[in-house]
């Protein structure tokens, strides 16, 4: 049934016939898959100089809108225009889109497609023509130096072979340019294109170009003038000797078939010979140091940064110098400096300073760069010590030893000493005794039982600081053997000597303590060691005028006895007449 039309009219009385109907369009049975054109195609070439540059190309087409008709895949097929052969692409394209790769570039190819099912033939679309898109090259990449050196008039340079941008490099382009010029000059120097170092004389060339301005100057004066070959070569050897290569500027560039000529080439950056450039410091710190009473000094340290690069002549050294700002003499740091920071000692504290630098290299010295201005540090404050600390004390009966810590703030100089004040209980004003640098002082020949006042103060450079609180310490109580009164046979009447005996005793003592009195009889009756009346009333009458004598000195009588005495004192009868005093 494929292949076969069919259509289809309505039958009424004014059409009674098919020959009078109006039929509709025909119907035509055929399952093979509407012939499709391609709707666009891209390409992109890749590839290399030794493998070959091809291009692949993308094409797009729409799948027709039918009902009925299964579409299983696509055939694609391709020609050079102009050839009788198609190439398939080989296995059926599931999609809308295909890759066909491996054509040659810049070359217009012919493309069709077929929709694939089971039940009808294939049927080609018209064909879509695209032309291949060209290898693409551009000039080399710019070329980059690996290293440089200068000796003399001469320059040698090294690179690495750039990339070629699918465009064999043929040769290399050196140009130059003078100190001064805007312009660059091509070198007289060929360079082969494998080569990737050359040794190139500028002064040849510049000396050339000099002596032939000299001959067109000449000649534009005088159209008949000439010069020896001697004098030729004098003019020539007066321009080289005045030749300097210091502030030459040299650049290379690799030449190809998309960039035949230097002005299309791509030209490295500059390799400059010349002195250092002009540097600046960037930054400055300092640190003052000294002593109080010597003096202090401030010394800064200085940072800059190097300007030299891959293309410059290396610095080698550094030249700084430095004034006072306002002051009218350099002065020279001395020894040349080497990498890029400097210390310069010796400097007025609060001061500020004006630095210049200078850089050093193969060409020459360059000249200062501007001026950087710092202002050195002040001096530290210093002040007299803070207060001490009293800590413990000791005491005897006539000296006290106390001792403190060191003040928590010197005042920024170290403690020298330390000054100590006291006064007793008869003092009105303070005593003072610089006791050196130690933590501890013993004060004596004092007064026993008696409260003293101590401070303390610390002493450096700057003077005497802060007094601390005020420390109370008293002395002790000496402990005071008895003594012994002796009276005459049968009497209580204290002799001078005895009174004497009494007041030195009680001078060993003060006032404030409290005096015992133990009076002694004569006579005894009972062996048991009673006292008999007549020897207490006596004993009592002894007691009774030490007591007087004592409460007279403005002494205390706590206990006074006179029971008599002990049997241990029945052999001895003058110890059995007396009255023994105690003190506690």
């Amino acid at each position: 049934i494929a292949g076969y039309s069919f259509r289809i009219a309505a039958l009424n009385g004014a059409a009674a016939t098919a020959d009078l109907a109006n039929f509709s369009t025909p119907f035509v049975v055929d399952l093979s898959v509407p012939a499709t054109a391609i709707d666009s195609a891209t390409d992109v070439v890749a590839g290399n100089l030794t493998d070959g540059f091809f291009s692949t190309v993308t094409l797009t087409w729409t799948e027709p809108n039918v009902s009925d008709i299964s579409i299983n895949g696509w055939s694609v097929q391709y020609r050079v225009t102009g050839t009788d052969a198609w190439t398939s692409l080989g296995d059926p394209v599931v999609g809308d889109t295909a890759d066909v790769s491996g054509l040659l570039p810049d070359t217009e190819y012919e493309f069709q497609i077929a929709g694939l099912n089971d039940l009808g033939s294939v049927v080609f679309g018209d064909s879509t023509y695209f032309v291949t898109s060209s290898v693409p090259v551009a000039a080399p990449d710019a070329v980059v130096f690996t290293s440089f050196a200068v000796a003399g008039n001469e320059i040698t340079l090294n690179w690495a072979t750039p990339e070629n941008n699918n465009s064999p490099i043929t040769s290399y382009a050196l140009q130059y340019k003078a100190p001064g010029d805007a312009d660059w000059t091509l070198a007289n120097q060929s360079i082969a294109a494998g080569d990737t170092s050359v040794t190139y004389d500028v002064a040849s060339d510049v000396v050339a170009q000099e002596f032939q301005a000299y001959i067109n100057a000449q000649l534009a004066l005088d159209a008949n003038f000439a010069i020896s070959d001697v004098v030729a070569a004098a003019i020539k050897a007066s321009f080289l000797d005045s030749f300097n290569i210091a502030g030459y500027s040299f650049r290379l560039a690799a030449i190809n078939g998309a960039a035949p000529s230097a002005d299309l080439a791509n030209f490295s950056d500059a390799v400059v010979i010349d002195v250092v450039p002009a540097t600046v410091v960037e930054s400055a710190t300092d640190m003052v140091d000294g002593e109080y009473g010597v003096g202090f000094k401030s010394t800064v340290t200085l940072n800059w940064m190097d300007p030299a690069n891959s293309n410059t002549v290396p610095t080698t050294g550094w030249s700084v110098q430095y004034r006072a700002t306002g002051s009218n003499n350099w002065i020279s740091l001395g020894d040349t400096v080497e990498g890029t920071t400097a210390d310069i000692a010796g400097l007025l504290p609060d001061t500020e300073y004006e630095f210049q630098l200078a850089g050093m290299n193969q060409i020459g010295d360059s000249a200062f760069g501007n001026s950087f201005y710092f202002t050195t540090s002040k001096e530290p404050t210093f002040s007299a010590p803070s207060a001490p600390e009293f800590g413990s004390n000791t005491s005897t009966a006539t000296s006290i030893v106390v001792s403190w810590t060191a003040p928590e703030a010197d005042g920024g100089v170290a403690v020298t000493g330390y000054k100590l004040a006291y006064r007793g209980p008869e003092d009105i004003n303070w005593n003072y005794i610089e006791v050196g640098n130690v933590l501890t002082y013993e004060l004596t020949g004092l007064t026993n039982s008696s409260e003293y006042e101590f401070q303390v103060a610390a002493i450096n450079p700057v003077g005497t600081g802060a007094y601390s609180d005020v420390n109370f310490v008293k002395t002790t109580t000496p402990a005071v053997a008895p003594a012994t009164v002796f009276f005459g046979a049968n009497s209580a009447v204290l002799s001078k000597k005895a009174q004497a005996a009494i007041k030195a005793w009680v001078k060993k003592f003060d006032s404030a303590r409290v005096v015992s009195v133990n009076g002694y009889a004569n006579s005894i009756t009972n062996k048991m060691g009673m006292a008999d009346t007549y020897a207490k009333s006596i004993a009592a009458a002894r007691t009774a005028a030490v007591v007087k004598l004592l409460r007279s000195l403005g002494l205390t009588v706590k206990f006074a006895s006179h029971a008599g005495n002990s049997p241990v004192d029945m052999k001895n009868g003058a110890k059995n007449r007396r009255v023994v005093l105690s003190v506690k």
